[in-house]
């Protein structure tokens, strides 16, 4: 399997032939000189644009049955939008007054998730995080699907938290660069191509990484169950889940292999773990700052945390320090004379057993594991001998996956890094994609109405 990236090749791009001021005030100008024939002008005097509304979510009679599509944030994930996951009913439109977005508008979300966007293919309804922009006598909506979210992000502010807000003030006194029409739709369809192909290269860096995901997962499974030895005579285990065992191991409730640690935190210098600190499947440590209130469970090196809050998400820590736990983690000390801690992690990082720990569960909308419930799960059990070589195997084996992974990962970041500067220099003016490539259909804007 490669990981090397097929990336488009472009011959140098050269700027415009003539540019202008922006006119710009010093402080505000962003934009920089632009070409001749450019204008600038703020959103408010040339978008005409609508944000949607969200019924209660409480009240079945808005929501069951429902006919007309109502897009949220996670319907924006293409450039085009045919279908909304959720439907509302005629009953909620009129008693919340929402006006439906014509077909051909630009929808661009502005809190939450600031930027994302998809032009509809069909008329909806939106939720109030989206603003639906309909296209005007010098406005190409295929255009502002890349240029609105670089024109309208210098306009957000970020909250206490560092996240980027927009409001509709925010977005009518926006800063907005026009090209002529026929430019606009030069420069959508360059990019339209260019962004395809860098598009189908993270295609195939993040089918790569399922991939090495699938192998991943599937070497641990085959390997704590079956071990080493591809000769080994092998017996039922009894549990169809676990299946056939080499015939020297056993099979063994976990409450006979380890200790559940419970004794409370009395120290406030200690490192604190969250939940958030656990990155799912992979049994790494994410080094951020986590804050919860009360004393949390101590651990010490060694120890295994297992999230028992929504334990689908499959996070299972070896403690590389001693430090405080949340009350979300059960604590796991290993009996070193049985089992070997990084094999015990490797194995409840399996589908199968996080499965079974799932099938357990209660809490409907937070469900969770407790202590009884997760010791008296089975765990094969080779010799301790066999364990230390099995975790020390796959500890090679998974670290050459994480590379090829790491590989891929930093591939799609310079990708969608080259999509982006792309992007923002075609539509501020900094290249002349003009004679690069055909205009793009022209049935998107001809078929929506002007302000």
């Amino acid at each position: 399997m490669s990981n090397n990236p097929k990336t488009p090749h472009h011959s140098i791009l050269k700027p415009y032939p003539a540019y202008k001021p922006s006119g710009l005030p010093q402080n505000a100008d962003w934009i920089g000189a632009i070409p001749e024939g450019w204008a600038v002008s703020k959103a408010k005097k040339e978008l005409f644009f609508t944000v949607g509304k969200t019924p209660s979510s409480g009240k079945d009679d808005y929501y069951d049955g429902g006919d007309y599509n109502w897009a949220n944030i996670s319907d924006l994930k293409s450039k085009y939008i045919s279908e909304a996951k959720t439907k509302i009913t005629l009953q909620a439109i009129k008693k919340f007054g929402m006006k439906p977005c014509v077909e051909g508008s630009l929808l661009f979300s502005f809190k939450l998730s600031v930027g994302l966007v998809s032009i509809a293919k069909i008329p909806l309804y939106t939720n109030e995080a989206i603003a639906s922009f309909r296209p005007g006598s010098n406005f190409s909506i295929e255009w502002a699907y890349y240029a609105l979210p670089e024109y309208l992000i210098h306009n957000a502010r970020p909250n206490i938290y560092g996240a980027l807000l927009l409001n509709r003030n925010k977005i009518e006194n926006a800063i907005i660069i026009f090209p002529p029409l026929s430019e606009q739709r030069a420069i959508a369809g360059w990019l339209d191509v260019e962004c395809g192909k860098i598009d189908e290269a993270v295609k195939a860096q993040e089918e790569l990484l399922a991939l090495l995901d699938e192998k991943r997962s599937a070497l641990i499974s085959h390997t704590v169950t079956k071990g080493l030895n591809p000769a080994a005579l092998l017996k039922p285990s009894g549990h169809p889940w676990i299946g056939p065992i080499p015939a020297h191991w056993e099979v063994k409730p976990l409450k006979k292999l380890v200790n559940q640690i419970s004794l409370k935190s009395s120290s406030v210098d200690e490192i604190k773990i969250g939940l958030e600190n656990i990155e799912g499947w992979t049994g790494r440590y994410i080094p951020t700052e986590s804050e919860f209130e009360g004393n949390g469970i101590n651990f010490i090196k060694g120890d295994i945390l297992f999230g028992k809050l929504r334990p689908y998400l499959a996070k299972s820590w070896i403690a590389s320090f001693n430090g405080e736990a949340i009350g979300d983690f059960i604590v796991i000390r290993c009996k070193e004379a049985k089992l070997f801690n990084k094999y015990l992690n490797f194995f409840i990082l399996t589908k199968d057993f996080i499965q079974q720990v799932n099938g357990l569960c209660f809490g409907a909308k937070m469900p969770r594991i407790d202590w009884l419930g997760l010791s008296s799960q089975l765990a094969p059990l080779p010799p301790l001998s066999e364990q230390k070589a099995i975790a020390a195997y796959l500890d090679e084996e998974c670290g050459k996956i994480d590379e090829l992974k790491q590989a891929a990962q930093e591939a799609i970041a310079l990708l969608k890094e080259k999509r982006s500067a792309l992007i923002s220099a075609a539509v501020t003016g900094k290249i002349d994609v003009r004679n690069l490539a055909p205009q793009p259909s022209l049935s998107t804007d001809s078929s929506t109405p002007s302000r």
